[in-house]
């Protein structure tokens, strides 16, 4: 009997047995019977609201890193301008 519990095969189908053990008992628990709610079709409106706190992040950022260092004499445009490609900015 020492024999088999020294034996690398014994202790190979132990694991395969309890792994699929651990399955059997995960599927049983994943197989209960999903309920759904239905309704008639209306026309109305869908109002979905989100409420969240933290901070917002751009999803592209650029760093800018210039040459040289200077003050800015000219600026041609303002908050809230149109500006198309190719017109000077500063």
């Amino acid at each position: 009997m020492k024999k088999v519990f020294k034996s690398k095969v014994f202790w190979v189908i132990i694991v395969i047995v309890i792994i699929v053990g651990a399955f059997f008992v995960r599927s049983a628990k994943q197989g209960e019977k999903v309920e759904y709610v239905t309704a008639k079709v209306e026309i109305g409106d869908i109002v979905q609201t989100v409420s969240a706190t933290g901070q917002i992040k751009s999803a592209s950022e650029i760093e800018l890193n210039f040459k040289n260092a200077g003050k800015l004499i000219i600026l041609n445009v303002d908050t809230g301008d149109e500006v198309k490609a190719n017109d000077i900015l500063a």
